[in-house]
């Protein structure tokens, strides 16, 4: 399996088919779970195992990440989330995707590794929009529950409108 994707517990997967759902990473709350879908980060993290993921917590190299990929680069019933460890990040104070300075001459690299089959990556970027860490997996405890696309959604729109940026 080439990219151990992350799928969101929004109901991002109906049926056995993967419905495309892309969902700004800003839009997450701070700290949010997620379910993994694939087998390439075994024996470290499993299929459908959730994960607790931090978008403002610090991450460095040998963290587990969540790449969030910029959409229009997506191939249809290809993830916008790649889950995989981090090899090499860019500087914490340099920009993602579109936010890149226009008279930037250079792009800048992000490299991961998925574990099963060991395989590094290699990313722009330009074709990221957000790292994300994750912070292990969601203890046997706590209490999670899905919420659908539309929801999700509305929980987006919402976070948008409290940060004043456009629904």
């Amino acid at each position: 399996m080439p990219n151990t994707p992350v799928r969101a517990a929004s109901g991002a997967v109906q049926n056995s088919k993967r419905i495309q759902f892309t969902i700004h990473p800003d839009d997450f709350p701070e700290v949010y779970a997620m379910v993994l879908d694939g087998h390439c980060m075994e024996p470290w993290l499993h299929h459908d195992q959730k994960l607790v993921m931090s978008k403002t917590e610090a991450y460095k190299p040998g963290d587990i990440v969540a790449l969030f990929i910029r959409p229009e680069l997506l191939q249809p019933g290809q993830h916008q989330i790649l889950l995989k460890r981090l090899k090499y990040a860019i500087a914490p104070w340099a920009r993602f995707g579109a936010d890149l300075h226009p008279k930037a001459e250079l792009d800048p690299l992000v490299i991961v590794e998925q574990i099963n089959p060991r395989r590094e990556l290699v990313f722009r970027a330009s074709q990221i929009q957000a790292i994300h860490k994750c912070l292990g997996p969601v203890p046997d405890d706590v209490e999670t529950y899905v919420v659908t696309d539309d929801e999700a959604r509305e929980i987006a729109r919402r976070e948008r409108a409290r940060r004043g940026r456009p629904a």
